[in-house]
């Protein structure tokens, strides 16, 4: 997010034009309170579906009491409207996608799926990781994440613990992959509902919502290659893994951004080269993780020299033409 607007020179807004602290709290605390109302539902009452609407009731019931926020007839019939636009957009989507989830659960085929993953990957890990991390996609597009990751619990952790992933790491992994589909096309739930708050294009979203959390795509990956990440060995082990995950996920989004702090834009090499170097970080070796970071500052180095030159000659060029 950052790289994305040092790229195009994106600015926030001035310190001095920023609300103040205290009576932002003051206009806005029955939203904090609606927030604390969902945590207490999902933690008490352990109801997912309802909790949302209870949060919501919670703040259409609390704005009569707020001097900022009065609702009339106009901006109650703005707000169903609203509503059922969104509602009409994602259940459209749900419901295409339920028909391909339904039809695993009918002819059975969800039962056999593990067993057939391990069967087609063998003993390469990696085939198998791809393979779950698109039926992940695939089933999280029609399903809440708590359901796609007790479906996928059932049908794809055990497959990736059979060939010896860590068993937390495995079911993290699933539960990462199944909430990626809310930000990336076709369906992207999340970028859907958030084009209708900004009024802006769906689809348009869902590509940038994609972009600007691609890097998430990759975090999975690194929890299975490395379990010491979720704290799954050593104190060390865990620190240094932590570590080696900060420094590839950079690499990584430096490299798809085209942008990195400190550097500025970089070309396609370097891309490249960002890009195996942050994948490199995946290898669960401490020599090939300081390797990988030495050989990362030497090349930026050099390249910032080169960058550096190239600039003044230009610059030189520039004044003689003058």
């Amino acid at each position: 997010m950052d790289a994305y607007a040092a790229k195009r020179d994106l600015k926030g807004i001035h310190k001095s034009k920023l609300p103040k602290l205290f009576a932002t709290l003051a206009n806005g605390w029955m939203y904090l309170l609606s927030i604390l109302a969902l945590i207490l539902v999902l933690i008490f009452i352990r109801s997912e579906a309802q909790a949302p609407f209870y949060a919501s009731a919670l703040v259409l019931v609390l704005s009569f009491f707020s001097a900022q926020v009065k609702l009339t007839w106009q901006s109650l019939k703005t707000m169903i409207f609203d509503i059922g636009k969104v509602l009409g957009e994602i259940v459209s989507l749900i419901a295409g996608i339920g028909l391909i989830v339904g039809a695993f659960s009918a002819t059975g085929v969800s039962f056999s799926f593990s067993r057939e993953l391990v069967q087609m990957a063998g003993d390469n890990l990696l085939l198998l990781l791809i393979a779950g991390a698109v039926t992940s996609f695939i089933l999280g597009m029609g399903m809440t994440v708590s359901a796609s990751y007790i479906f996928l619990a059932i049908v794809l952790a055990p497959a990736l613990a059979q060939v010896g992933v860590n068993v937390i790491a495995a079911h993290l992994f699933v539960l990462y992959w199944a909430t990626a589909s809310y930000i990336t096309p076709p369906v992207a739930l999340a970028s859907f509902a958030a084009s209708s708050i900004a009024n802006s294009n769906p689809l348009r979203t869902s590509i940038v919502s994609t972009k600007l959390g691609i890097v998430t795509f990759f975090i999975p990956f690194f929890i299975v290659y490395q379990p010491a990440l979720i704290w799954q060995g050593t104190f060390t082990e865990s620190i240094v893994s932590i570590l080696a995950a900060v420094v590839g996920v950079v690499l990584i989004s430096a490299s798809l951004s085209g942008y990195l702090v400190g550097v500025g834009r970089v070309n396609g090499f370097m891309r490249v080269a960002l890009l195996s170097g942050g994948l490199l970080m995946l290898m669960p070796s401490i020599l090939v993780n300081l390797t990988t970071i030495a050989l990362m500052i030497i090349l930026l180095i050099i390249y910032k020299v080169i960058k550096k030159q190239r600039f003044n000659q230009s610059g030189t060029v520039d004044v003689s033409n003058s």
